[in-house]
């Protein structure tokens, strides 16, 4: 019997809804002590990409494209939520599952699919649990700066010349070394008698 090809694909990315999620060393050196020995990975492929959104991750699609190529049979991930998070590429591999196109999956997590329509169900099901945590946080979020703005608060970073107040999220002070350096850099700049590079010369 021939022996499966896998690539491994680790993926973490920067938003919000990413924060507890594993980091990518810790998924590749936890794939290596897994399944390193007992698996035929032929490659191991990390990207620090959110996958909320389809077809946004060259180096999963570089994965999909080599195995409907023919150069490897399955993927091994830390867990599924690491493939997907969003419905088009979630469609994508359990189509590819079922049609043998994907010949197996391997997770850490100990979650096994096989390709059989309780599996597939039951692959859906894992994958669509990922887009709902992602699509409900990012509302979460649009309501909590929504709210933040109401109450006259920052949403994101404190302008030039002011500071995050701490874990105080949305309140801000003043920067007491640079705001009166930028308080007076644009107080130079509304006079209309001085250019960008003639206040930082002064400055």
């Amino acid at each position: 019997m021939k022996q499966l090809r896998y690539i491994a694909y680790a993926r973490k990315s920067s938003e919000e809804d990413e924060r507890q999620a594993m980091s990518i060393e810790s998924q590749t050196e936890n794939i290596r002590k897994r399944f390193g020995k007992e698996l035929n990975i032929i490659d191991y492929v990390e990207e620090s990409m959110s996958a909320s959104e389809p077809f946004r991750r060259p180096k999963f699609k570089d994965v999909i494209d080599r195995i409907d190529r023919g150069e490897a049979d399955g993927i091994v991930a830390w867990h599924a939520d690491r493939l997907s998070r969003n419905e088009l590429d979630a469609g994508t591999i359990t189509y590819k599952l079922r049609h043998q196109v994907i010949k197996d999956l391997r997770f850490v997590s100990g979650m096994t699919f096989e390709n059989t329509p309780d599996g597939i169900m039951m692959l859906q099901f894992t994958l669509s649990q990922g887009q709902y945590f992602s699509a409900k946080l990012s509302k979460d979020i649009r309501r909590g700066n929504e709210k933040k703005r109401e109450l006259g608060q920052l949403t994101g970073r404190a302008p030039e010349g002011y500071l995050n107040a701490g874990r105080r999220h949305g309140v801000v002070s003043k920067d007491p070394v640079r705001f009166d350096m930028v308080r007076k850099a644009f107080d130079l700049f509304l006079t209309g008698d001085f250019s960008v590079p003639n206040i930082q010369t002064i400055m």
